[in-house]
């Protein structure tokens, strides 16, 4: 794997943990905002399910199922 190829891959993990932060922070926000019920409701299913595919995408490596396999 070359240096850049690395540099590539790191910076995208480190996305993607920011990414799953900023996602967590959201849902307790939302959690300690008292508004309409249904709403939130909503948006925490929004951030639910983001959150599961940015997991789903990136650390159990679901994207690769539809590349061609290497051989």
């Amino acid at each position: 794997m070359t240096t850049g190829g690395l540099a590539a891959r790191l910076r995208l993990g480190w996305l993607v943990f920011v990414g799953l932060l900023v996602l967590t922070v959201g849902e307790y926000i939302a959690l300690l905002v008292t508004p309409p019920v249904a709403l939130w409701r909503f948006l925490l299913v929004v951030l639910q399910v983001a959150d599961a595919g940015l997991i789903l995408w990136y650390f159990m490596h679901m994207g690769q199922l539809w590349r061609p396999g290497e051989e």
